[in-house]
């Protein structure tokens, strides 16, 4: 296979690797092996990981569309009211915005319960606006 009168083969591989073997030597006049790595298809590799890329981008989206459509669909069915139906949340809602706003403009006293060391206490309720100004003359009062 090769001319014997030719130098010595060179090792072109590190000497960790296998013996050479005849598939690395060659005379001048045959033509090389082609080597075992250089057999892929570098577009069709591309392509198959673009591919799957898309498949998980259209997985990750189809997920997200499907959560929105039912937590809306959830959330809408929740909030319906029918006529006459009591303790919906739409409905209980309303009800404590508007019993807030009732306290928040009115004189009353308020009972705040025992919790761990504290003891149970009754507090003075005063109007926002009465509130604002009194902590406002405190305040004046204070800085004279």
């Amino acid at each position: 296979m090769s001319d014997p009168h030719a130098k010595p083969h060179v090792h072109e591989t590190a000497p960790l690797h296998d013996p050479v073997d005849e598939w690395h030597d060659h005379t001048k006049d045959e033509k090389p092996q082609q080597a075992h790595a250089e057999v892929g298809n570098a577009f069709q590799i591309m392509g198959i990981g673009v591919g799957l890329f898309m498949v998980i981008v259209f997985a990750v989206i189809a997920t997200y569309g499907f959560y929105v459509h039912q937590t809306t669909r959830r959330l809408a069915e929740a909030e319906e009211v029918k006529f006459g139906q009591r303790g919906a949340p739409a409905i209980e809602a309303r009800v404590l915005k508007s019993d807030a706003l009732i306290r928040q403009s009115a004189y009353g006293w308020e009972v705040v319960p025992a919790t761990g060391d504290i003891p149970a206490r009754s507090l003075v309720r005063l109007p926002i606006d009465e509130a604002k100004r009194l902590t406002a003359r405190d305040y004046a009062r204070v800085r004279n």
